[in-house]
């Protein structure tokens, strides 16, 4: 699909049509127009920096630059999760980066694995890694709120079951159970809503990219799985790794 496929008539439609959206909201609610036109803005700069990001994968076109963009994506998440919860020390920090390393690594092996053309994987591997990416940071975000709740409120309790001839991970399995519970949670709520919005647009990219109907389907469940485990093995890995 190219340029030429895209009406320009249904592009001045669609702006036309957003900004009497914008009229409505300056003449009804003006303190929630602000709102959306910083949404506006952040969907565009975003989508902006997808486009960059996609083009530069596409020119370089080799694994490597691939490889090297996902450990970035990974670290960048790491940092980010690091500033929004403040008991991530040096050492954890570090550990967090290095889940991340798996987390994402793995996904991105196993979407790898699962397309067979070469020209597949050029074409869908970098967009399909960025949306999971960005799946698996919304879930572990949650997860690690989680276990920081959890060690905030559960230290003397751990501490009782230690003192009373508990290993650490029996006193660490009430943690680990709602840790992994809050993590899996988003991501299985997804999958079980009867209409998926980012699962039907992964679906109307791979059938534009040429994927059967059954091929998109099954490969877009396929990523929801790979999602799920490597979100599991995150939290996994950095709860281990901060033992």
């Amino acid at each position: 699909m190219s340029m030429e496929s895209i009406s320009i008539l249904g592009i001045v439609v669609m702006v036309l049509l957003v900004t009497a959206v914008i009229v409505l909201f300056a003449l009804i609610d003006r303190r929630f127009l602000k709102r959306l036109l910083k949404s506006f803005v952040v969907a565009v700069l975003m989508l902006a920096a997808t486009g960059g990001c996609m083009a530069l994968l596409n020119h370089y076109n080799s694994w490597w630059v691939l490889l090297l963009a996902v450990i970035f994506a990974a670290l960048a998440c790491a940092w980010y999760e690091s500033q929004q919860l403040r008991f991530i020390a040096q050492r954890s920090l570090i550990s967090l980066c290095m889940a991340y390393l798996m987390g994402v690594l793995s996904f991105a092996g196993t979407t790898w694995l699962l397309l067979k053309n070469m020209n597949d994987v050029r074409l869908v591997l970098p967009p399909v890694l960025m949306l999971g990416i960005l799946f698996i940071q919304k879930s572990v975000t949650i997860g690690l709120r989680t276990y920081q709740s959890c060690l905030r409120h559960t230290r003397e309790h751990y501490l009782y079951l230690v003192a009373n001839g508990a290993t650490h991970l029996e006193a660490s399995l009430p943690t680990i159970r709602r840790t992994l519970r809050a993590t899996a949670l988003p991501l299985l709520r997804l999958m079980a809503m009867p209409i998926q919005m980012g699962a039907l647009l992964l679906v109307a990219g791979l059938l534009i990219g040429g994927f059967s109907p059954v091929s998109a389907c099954l490969f877009t469940l396929m990523l929801q799985f790979a999602t799920l485990v490597s979100s599991v093995l995150l939290i996994v890995s950095f709860i281990w790794l901060c033992k």
